[in-house]
């Protein structure tokens, strides 16, 4: 991701479909992983409504676990939680507000 970051002035802005993506953890200092799934026919300039996929106890997530149909109208994320065992606390409940948080700042969200 950062290889790519530096090759294109708008690497988030270029992506469609399925993919991983990454913000960084001012809590630990740690990078952090999740997946996005956009609409086949995004368009930046439209507001989405956010689904955040969370998984279940021993699950991680990846592009391949999305719950993606062919013609959804909202973004999906899937955070990872901390891991998966997290029961979504803590650090895994931090990972999913920043997720969010991360979201609805370089895509335009709908804030109901």
């Amino acid at each position: 991701l950062g290889q790519q970051h530096e090759v294109h002035a708008d690497f988030l802005g270029e992506q469609r479909g399925v993919f991983w993506s990454a913000y960084y953890c001012p809590a630990d200092g740690s990078g952090q992983r999740f997946v996005v799934a956009l609409p086949s026919d995004y368009r930046p300039n439209r507001v989405y409504p956010l689904f955040v996929h969370l998984h279940g106890a021993g699950g991680v997530p990846t592009p391949a676990t999305t719950r993606r149909r062919a013609a959804v109208d909202f973004i999906e994320v899937l955070p990872w939680g901390r891991g998966a065992r997290s029961g979504y606390i803590g650090f895994g409940e931090l990972d999913v507000l920043d997720v969010i948080a991360h979201m609805t700042t370089y895509y335009r969200i709908d804030p109901d």
